[in-house]
């Protein structure tokens, strides 16, 4: 049974007052979700939860999409996930060097992760922006926003990069500044809404002649969006039973969520 489910974009979001889903899934749902390729794991997310509620999924955001994956996993199966990992120290055993490689469990209650839900009184941060024709030529002088970008926007960025042979783990590393730089260009918000229907090309060519300190606002402004809404999925502190070195551990969102508890 579809109930309404706020969501942590709250009134800021795509659907302010929430979306109607029924968080019970199928045995179709679960199997897309254990079989569902690791690369691409975010679209398969969003395809299970939009034959799950009423609304669009895709005009969801990212936030919301991971909310509702680790709702629906808490509902459907157990607010309880437990897995196990290897310690990967070097310990001295005798007089030779080795790997711990002790294994040890994890475990954790979804129910008591802290949601962070964006609050109706927050303003998007503004900036002055000059807007620059693709000849390079002075257009405009306004004032620039940033939005929340829907899973749409999402998968199109992703799809920009894939299309030319860019990994996703690369995204997190050598070209992770290209990544946050175009997901800049989609959250542009002008103004003068006559504005928003620039190119992206448009949109490029002006953000490179603008100021590096209102590129670099724009930047840490979405960083900030993106990392104060929605489940803390901060990596957890563990600590090896045997040789007590610590390590941080991070949340799946992978299929491996969906496996029986160990």
């Amino acid at each position: 049974m579809k109930t309404l489910v706020k969501l942590p974009s709250g009134s800021k979001g795509y659907y302010p007052n929430g979306v109607n889903i029924d968080l019970e899934m199928t045995g179709d749902h679960h199997d897309k979700l254990l079989s569902g390729n690791s690369e691409l794991y975010d679209r398969v997310i969003v395809s299970v939860l939009d034959s799950m509620m009423e609304e669009d999924a895709y005009k969801i955001t990212m936030a919301d999409m991971l909310y509702l994956f680790f709702m629906a996993r808490a509902q459907s199966i157990s607010p309880d996930y437990r897995t196990s990992w290897t310690c990967s120290a070097d310990v001295v055993r005798g007089d030779v060097k080795v790997s711990c490689n002790t294994p040890n469990s994890y475990h954790l209650n979804i129910n008591e992760l802290k949601i962070n839900y964006m609050q109706d009184t927050f303003e998007f941060p503004v900036y002055p922006f000059s807007i620059f024709g693709l000849d390079g030529n002075l257009i405009a002088e306004t004032e620039v926003s940033i939005k929340l970008l829907s899973m749409d926007d999402e998968i199109q960025i992703i799809d920009s990069f894939l299309g030319k042979g860019i990994s996703r783990k690369d995204l997190a590393s050598k070209n992770a500044y290209d990544y946050a730089r175009t997901r800049i260009l989609h959250s542009l918000d002008f103004k003068d809404s006559k504005y928003n229907s620039l190119s992206l090309d448009e949109r490029s060519i002006s953000l490179k002649k603008n100021n590096l300190k209102t590129m670099n606002a724009l930047l840490v402004g979405i960083k900030n969006l993106s990392d104060s809404i929605g489940i803390d999925l901060t990596p957890r502190d563990v600590q090896c039973k045997e040789c007590k070195s610590q390590f941080k551990l991070a949340l799946p969102i992978a299929p491996e969520f969906f496996l029986p508890n160990e």
